[in-house]
């Protein structure tokens, strides 16, 4: 059959995917969006800045987190630490206030402890204590453990500020102690005005104080002048009893420029190659003071220390005549004294003795540089036996010093060791006075022996000195020793240039 004569089948349906409108052209496909956009997209996005910065946030909260908790526990275990320091800190101060000598030293070792460097917060306290202990401790052992640490000062680092506070407390402790020893004093000489001229009990408003009664005092002068070896400095150590402290050494040479010692007891202190300049020692007890090297320049040397005492000097002042020998005055041997002032100054005791006897109170000026010094003015004292007879009715008794230009002064009659009386007569002169006549024989030896320590100073020539002292020193150069310590104070350079 042919093709053409089959039936027609039912119509196709066009699909309605391929259906166009009648007024649009070719269709185009849609974009398709890639997953690098999406991300790009997000990435520019407000949504993922804010997430970013919450997760930094996030990261540096637990840093801080971390940090704090470190330094949280770093202030837990410090408080820790310092609360076990201050425990211990108490223990110590406890131990030391006990009434067990074992106790007390170990107190003092625990307080020791607390002067390294890692409690310098502890310092001052410290000093403080051991401070206040020493000036009331009793046990000889406990003290010396005391005046130890003191003395090792050097070696700990300690700030200077401190050490200069805990020095003014130490001098007002002595002060105190030295001030109740003289109340004491006072009231015994009230009731026996005579013992003044008994054997040894003449120490300068002390009396004869027992070395049990000046322990303390002599303690606290030990603890002040280590501290002055360590580095501390005052301004006023007047008034203080400090005999036979070492405040300076060859080795270990301080400043105290300027520092003021009026009225103190300096008897064998030592202030060797100390630098004093314009230092004032107004009226201070200065027997056997070691000035070896000093710089003493416009220091002021004035006064004696018994201006007002009953009796001068003290009967340690006093030799015993069979050994020909007296307490020496202060020993400037070396040092530098230009322009000091030695004006009103106690400078000479002179001796009357056997002539072939010499004897004397006097300062030590081998090699001292006098250049300029005022000693224009001066005192001395004279002690002569109570039957030596004055030159004259009308000179006190025992005045036999053939000067004029004076003001004399009987100051009674003292016994020394040897039970040898002697009278004593103090003279204050001037510039003008002069020698009237030939000094006694029983009087030249002891002249002489003084007279030659002064005539071995450096620069005598330009001191202002009476001109009467002058002129009998150049016309008794024979008598006088002429040597000026040149070749032992070689290793000064203070003494200054002859």
């Amino acid at each position: 059959m042919n093709p053409e004569q089959f039936p027609p089948g039912p119509k196709a349906q066009p699909d309605t995917a391929d259906l166009a409108s009648p007024t649009s052209g070719p269709t185009e496909k849609e974009p398709r969006i890639t997953l690098e956009q999406v991300q790009v997209n997000w990435q520019k996005s407000w949504k993922f800045e804010a997430i970013e910065w919450l997760r930094a946030a996030a990261g540096l909260a637990a840093i801080l987190g971390l940090f704090a908790t470190v330094i949280y526990n770093s202030t837990q275990i410090a408080q820790l630490t310092a609360s076990r320091d201050d425990e211990r800190f108490d223990k110590a101060v406890t131990r030391l206030t006990s009434s067990n000598p074992t106790e007390r030293l170990t107190g003092i070792v625990g307080l020791r402890l607390f002067l390294t460097p890692h409690y310098q917060s502890k310092h001052e306290a410290a000093l403080l204590f051991l401070a206040d202990a020493v000036a009331i401790e009793k046990e000889p052992t406990v003290r010396s453990a005391i005046l130890h640490v003191f003395a090792s000062l050097a070696q700990y680092d300690i700030d200077p500020q401190i050490k200069n506070h805990v020095l003014i407390v130490e001098l007002e402790r002595n002060r105190s102690i030295l001030a109740n020893l003289r109340s004491q004093s006072e009231a015994k000489l009230r009731e026996n005005p005579t013992q003044l001229s008994m054997k040894e009990d003449d120490e300068i408003g002390l009396g004869n104080l027992t070395p049990e009664s000046l322990e303390t005092l002599q303690a606290t002068a030990t603890a002040i002048a280590s501290l002055v070896r360590s580095g501390a400095f005052a301004q006023d150590f007047s008034m203080i009893y400090c005999v036979a402290c070492v405040f300076s050494t060859n080795d270990r040479p301080v400043n105290l420029s300027n520092a003021k010692f009026d009225g103190s007891y300096l008897r064998e202190a030592k202030f060797n190659r100390a630098i004093l300049e314009n230092a004032s020692f107004h009226a201070a007890d200065l027997i056997q003071t070691n000035f070896t090297g000093a710089i003493l320049r416009k220091a002021k040397l004035t006064d004696g220390p018994f201006r007002n005492s009953p009796v001068y000097p003290p009967t340690k002042a006093i030799p015993a005549q069979e050994r020909g020998t007296a307490a020496s005055g202060p020993i400037f041997e070396c040092a530098d004294l230009t322009e000091a002032d030695f004006r009103g100054a106690m400078l000479f005791g002179f001796y009357w003795t056997i002539p072939s006897l010499s004897t004397a109170y006097f300062p030590r000026f081998s090699g001292a540089n006098l250049s300029h010094a005022k000693m224009e003015s001066f005192a001395f004292y004279m002690a002569v036996p109570p039957t030596v007879e004055a030159r004259s009715e009308e000179d006190p008794p025992g005045d036999v010093f053939p000067i004029t230009s004076k003001v004399v002064s009987s100051r009674g009659v003292v016994e020394d060791q040897t039970k040898t009386q002697y009278r004593i007569v103090v003279y204050y002169v001037d510039k003008d006075f002069k020698f009237s006549e030939p000094i006694s024989v029983y009087l030249s030896p002891s002249v002489y022996q003084a007279l030659s320590s002064l005539n071995s100073a450096v620069n005598l020539g330009d001191a202002d000195i009476p001109e009467g002292l002058r002129t009998f020193i150049q016309s008794n150069q024979r008598f006088l020793s002429s040597s000026n310590g040149s070749s032992h104070c070689a290793g000064f350079s203070s003494r200054g240039t002859p």
